[in-house]
């Protein structure tokens, strides 16, 4: 869901701390079925990957004589099922009729997270990001055969060619995300460490369990209010988003370009930053060891990035 806020950001020159305070709702929700998407209908990609990760969280067998049925519907465990429940279609459909409900794209670099790749007459799996800006390894979501569950997992580019796989994006897949009905997380701005609850400006923005982020992302010279779900791996920033890692990893903010701040995430399973630059291209390294590190950046020489 995107956020959106609910007063003026208050910011000041004379500020010197940024005091984020996160209030939940008090009363508990009711689960509910991933995202706000109908049966056949347009559906975001950002819910696509909910829907998929939901699947691997459940850990659901594959099988291609069985259905698993949950808050998503009920669809086949087998790798066109999977495909199929993820998209939000009407039934089960196989390899070789996905592509009806689908469009052919001119190439790899055109996958966006959310389309399939897909081998009309063996095996289709759903495209999750590139792990690098060569694009030479994809990270998908698959029910890969019998024995296994519901998984994230890699294809290396020459063996998605080896195989005869095709990209194709969802006819109904669209790339915004509606605001939500109600903001949960509020935000507390303070000129020092030691002011007042009662004296900080104070406005509402996100929903838990969105991570609080801020950052200078349009070059302005002040800080904006920013949220992370990394149910869907989508950074929100002020009205705009942007769809980027996996659901899972961990975001991080900063200015590797030397102009506005940018966004990145930390994979804990790999220990690995992919930060994404101006013109969309990613750069990674690893560092740390996965677990429970919490991802940080910073100009730590001083020399402006």
């Amino acid at each position: 869901m995107k956020p959106k806020k609910t007063t003026k950001t208050v910011s000041g020159a004379a500020a010197t701390a940024l005091l984020i305070g996160l209030a939940a709702a008090a009363t508990a929700t009711p689960a509910q079925a991933v995202g706000t998407s109908t049966v056949d209908g347009p559906i975001t990609r950002s819910e696509i990957m909910a829907r998929a990760q939901s699947w691997v969280d459940e850990g659901v067998p594959y099988s291609q004589s069985k259905w698993w049925s949950d808050s998503n519907g009920s669809y086949r465990q087998d790798c066109s099922g999977f495909v199929s429940m993820s998209w939000h279609l009407g039934s089960s459909r196989v390899t070789w009729t996905l592509d009806d409900v689908a469009i052919k794209l001119g190439s790899l670099d055109d996958l966006q997270p959310g389309d399939m790749i897909d081998n009309i007459s063996t095996h289709v799996v759903l495209f999750a990001g590139w792990t690098n800006s060569s694009h030479t390894t994809a990270n998908i979501y698959e029910e890969a055969h019998s024995g296994t569950d519901a998984r994230k997992a890699t294809y290396s580019r020459s063996y998605i060619n080896a195989n005869g796989f095709m990209p194709y994006r969802y006819k109904n897949v669209v790339d915004s995300t509606p605001p939500p009905a109600e903001r949960v997380m509020s935000w507390y701005l303070a000129d020092s460490a030691g002011a007042s609850e009662a004296t900080r400006p104070m406005f509402k923005y996100g929903n838990t369990p969105m991570v609080p982020l801020s950052g200078d992302f349009d070059g302005s010279g002040s800080d904006k209010e920013a949220a992370y779900d990394p149910r869907t791996s989508t950074f929100y920033m002020g009205d705009t988003s942007i769809l980027f890692g996996n659901p899972g990893d961990r975001p991080v903010v900063g200015r590797w370009d030397g102009g506005a701040d940018l966004v990145g995430v930390y994979r804990p399973e790999d220990s690995t930053f992919y930060l994404r630059h101006a013109d969309g291209s990613v750069t990674s390294f690893k560092y740390g060891n996965g677990g429970n590190w919490v991802p940080v950046a910073g100009d730590w020489d001083g020399n402006g990035t």
